[in-house]
């Protein structure tokens, strides 16, 4: 949270972008804000942030000296997101200029902090003057944000959603399940410019879900060695009909900790499937749920849908 966690994901993002050889990459910040003037629940596109002083700067100190860093968005960028509206939304997506803080309270003009040594008609004055100025939201990141990428020539997207309005109050009144919907429409907006982005550059596979997918076999290792060395021993004439196998063992792994038995027979240790579905043992210690979970969303993020 804020500009020095961003600030530090930053720099660690572009190095790994610089070392994998990524050309153009485009980054997305989402998340939540509080609107200035706009219905809780909107999504905002920010077109222009600005630091408290209602300045597109973002001041760093580095070795004893301030640094100030222009905070320049993507024009074209963000009027590719407004444009991904749909009529079929319940919510709408606006753009503006953002003010991004360094505080929570104070900085932004809160009367709920420990302490307040400003009236509420200084408040309202402020935040009705950033509002008269283009400001449709206040958070904690895009400056920091908008200036590292622009320094380094980086596209960068703001989405977020207002979770109430600051004109009228510090406090948020929605439940829990209203805003993990709202949560989830920055989201929705950049899997829409992502979508269009690869069909448009021929990366989408369309109708994946018609096409037969093949049948993968996984296991853990445990499982996997086994049943290889099952396989030798019946090539080589040998029984393999125990009814229990130890695996971890010295013998199997050298040693290792962490051995398992396994039980060579057909039931089920799930309710709805079992270990064997995944190469996997029936009787194998590892917990199938967490196989089936990682195999379902790789099965459902296939088709970029």
């Amino acid at each position: 949270m804020g500009q020095p966690s961003i600030s530090i994901l930053l720099h660690e993002l572009i190095k790994l972008m610089y070392h994998a050889g990524v050309k153009d990459p485009i980054f997305f910040r989402l998340g939540t804000c509080g609107g200035l003037g706009v219905e809780p629940g909107t999504v905002v596109i920010t077109t222009e942030p600005l630091n408290g002083m209602l300045e597109p700067v973002h001041m760093t100190p580095i070795l004893g000296k301030r640094v100030d860093r222009p905070a320049v968005l993507s024009k074209e960028l963000a009027n590719e997101l407004i444009a991904l509206s749909e009529p079929s939304d319940t919510f709408k997506i606006v753009a503006g200029k953002t003010i991004c803080t360094d505080d929570f309270y104070e900085g932004q003009g809160r009367m709920d902090g420990a302490f307040c040594e400003y009236t509420e008609e200084e408040k309202f004055t402020f935040l009705k003057l950033a509002r008269d100025k283009g400001v449709t939201n206040i958070e904690m990141e895009s400056l920091a944000m908008a200036s590292i990428t622009h320094h380094v020539g980086i596209k960068c997207g703001i989405i977020c959603v207002t979770l109430l309005d600051r004109l009228k109050g510090d406090q948020i009144n929605q439940s829990k399940k209203t805003l993990e919907e709202w949560q989830d429409r920055p989201m929705v907006i950049a899997t829409r410019y992502i979508k269009r982005y690869l069909t448009e550059n021929g990366h989408l596979i369309e109708n994946i879900e018609n096409k037969p997918k093949p049948k993968k076999t996984i296991g853990c290792p445990d499982c996997v060695n086994l049943q290889k060395m099952n396989k030798m021993s019946m090539d080589d004439g040998e029984s393999s009909n125990s009814s229990t196998s130890s695996v971890g063992s010295d013998s199997a792994s050298g040693g290792a900790s962490g051995a398992k038995n396994l039980s060579n027979t057909s039931e089920s240790t799930s309710g709805k499937s079992t270990n064997s579905e995944f190469g996997c043992l029936p009787g194998c210690s590892v917990i199938v749920s967490s196989v089936d979970y990682l195999q379902r969303v790789l099965d459902e993020s296939s088709g970029v849908d």
